[in-house]
């Protein structure tokens, strides 16, 4: 053993001697390694499942589509964009990653490489929990009113936004340029409705059947959407 090592050691005894080192039993850190793994695990699905449900509302809302509406569509969608469900999962990704540091294979890695790391797994996991049918049968639970805690976040996801242009429905009538859409979420409040859609000049019309689900931005005016982006669900 080298000086500087008997030197480290023989300083520790003598801390330990004179009580400035508190001895713990061995329960004691497998406790703390279970607490800091258990709550990593349920940060990291947490994360997961918000990051899934904000890709879920985006696509079952219809609110993609207006990325494809120019700029008026995109600054509509940076203005509706859940944001708030964003900064949830930033916060349970900073968490997590503030966690992992605990482990000590984790001492050494960049910190910017592993909380990257970190985004990417976690975004991938959320993306593939967005496809799978859990978000569809939660949304049908909560129109029931039957979901409790965050029955509400999937409600939420069929209010349309008026004040913004957004508009969608079911089409119940077509008439050369014009089309009538009917918007019923079955919770009797002030976004469902009628609205009389004069859809874009450059859209063909003969895509469009009764029945099908559309998505709108427009101008209300004189008792007519003047749409300046439509696509059908």
């Amino acid at each position: 053993m080298n000086k500087s090592s008997e030197e480290i050691k023989n300083t520790v005894l003598e801390k330990i001697r004179r009580g400035d080192v508190q001895m713990r039993p061995r329960i004691y850190f497998v406790a703390q390694i279970t607490l800091v793994a258990t709550t990593a695990v349920l940060a990291f699905v947490a994360s997961a499942l918000v990051i899934s449900f904000a890709f879920f509302s985006l696509e079952e809302s219809g609110e993609l589509f207006l990325l494809g509406f120019g700029l008026r569509g995109l600054v509509t969608f940076l203005f509706i964009f859940p944001w708030i469900e964003l900064v949830i999962a930033i916060a349970l990704i900073f968490l997590l990653e503030w966690l992992l540091r605990h482990f000590k294979w984790n001492y050494r890695l960049p910190i910017l490489k592993t909380f990257f790391a970190t985004l990417l797994v976690i975004f991938v996991f959320g993306l593939l929990i967005s496809i799978t049918p859990l978000h569809n049968n939660l949304l049908t639970i909560a129109d029931r009113g039957d979901l409790p805690v965050v029955g509400e976040l999937y409600e939420n996801i069929n209010t349309l936004h008026e004040d913004r242009g957004e508009y969608r429905g079911a089409i119940v009538s077509i008439s050369g340029s014009e089309i009538i859409i009917t918007h019923n979420d079955y919770d009797y409040d002030t976004d469902d409705g009628t609205w009389k859609i004069d859809v874009p000049a450059n859209f063909d019309v003969n895509t469009l059947q009764i029945g099908d689900r559309v998505y709108v931005l427009g101008n209300p005016a004189d008792g007519v959407v003047l749409a300046i982006g439509l696509k059908k669900f």
